[in-house]
């Protein structure tokens, strides 16, 4: 998504290319295009001139919108989840309570950074020669 914010505007980009700029393999990539174009954040053609393009504008993309679809909502407390006797293990009230804000905290983060911010930051930090990060 990151590369793909950072080609805004320039047409339709190959899995080969983004699988080249950001050191994916391309399987593992067009498994998560697919993923990402059946969640409507990327569209895609087929054939020589075809690729992927984001289909909304990047500053209208949150990184939060993108983790909740290929990793889901943010709101598990670990030990809450059955385990596999089927038993539950609950967490402490007090457990509870910390990872509650440490979800709130983290949502806010995520859905507070745009794919538009996330690029911007990703050309400064190449232009700076630092090292990118992706998401």
């Amino acid at each position: 998504m990151l590369e793909l914010a950072r080609r805004e505007g320039g047409g339709p980009v190959k899995v080969a290319d983004i699988a080249d700029a950001r050191a994916v393999p391309a399987r593992f990539l067009e498994a998560i295009l697919l993923e990402l174009r059946h969640g409507g954040m990327v569209d895609s053609r087929r054939g020589a001139g075809g690729g992927y393009w984001l289909a909304r504008p990047a500053e209208q993309i949150t990184v939060g919108d993108v983790v909740r679809l290929v990793d889901g909502p943010f709101s598990a407390v670990p030990g809450d989840e059955p385990s596999a006797t089927g038993r539950s293990n609950p967490s402490s009230p007090a457990f509870q309570g910390l990872w509650s804000v440490a979800i709130r905290s983290l949502t806010d983060t995520l859905d507070g950074a745009t794919l538009k911010h996330l690029a911007e930051a990703d050309r400064a930090g190449f232009a700076r020669g630092e090292s990118d990060f992706a998401i």
